[in-house]
């Protein structure tokens, strides 16, 4: 919003969101290549334990990439995603790969979306928190219909 009134740059209100994105993932997904191995052998050493986490690795070799990008606009999804890539073991250069077109389309979405709305959304607030909604939507239905086309 401080953009659209030339108090700062787009473009570095962008790269700063992309940059703290970033960082903040790397820690998740840090934390959960060290302590989450432990949470996972307390927690999931049964039999159906066991297997829901291999269903989630299988999950992430097949499609870590867009389940990085879209969980990424889903309040929570991001920091959980994060810390089981690290736990689950993704490779940490496919993770920042995938984390890395994560943070910059979601810092250019929030930027755009701050500078373009700015003054629209000045006293109605529901109106961006409906849109991320409406973007979620959309972007995990594209996908899912990918998934389904793949498989047919």
């Amino acid at each position: 919003m401080l953009a659209a009134d030339g108090d700062l740059s787009p473009l570095l209100a962008a790269a700063a969101g992309m940059a703290g994105g970033l960082i903040g993932d790397n820690l998740s997904y840090g934390l959960g290549a060290s302590l989450g191995r432990r949470a996972e052998r307390r927690f999931f050493s049964s039999g159906r334990g066991r297997e829901r986490i291999e269903w989630a690795r299988r999950q992430l070799r097949r499609r870590g990439a867009t389940i990085i990008v879209v969980v990424r606009f889903v309040p929570g999804g991001r920091t959980a995603t994060t810390f089981s890539a690290g736990t689950l073991g993704m490779p940490w250069r496919r993770f920042l790969a995938a984390d890395a077109v994560a943070a910059g389309v979601w810092a250019a979405y929030m930027t755009m979306l701050g500078y373009f709305g700015g003054s629209a959304f000045e006293n109605d607030l529901w109106k961006p928190i409906l849109a991320a909604g409406i973007l979620v939507a959309a972007i995990a239905t594209g996908a899912e219909l990918l998934r389904r086309a793949k498989l047919s």
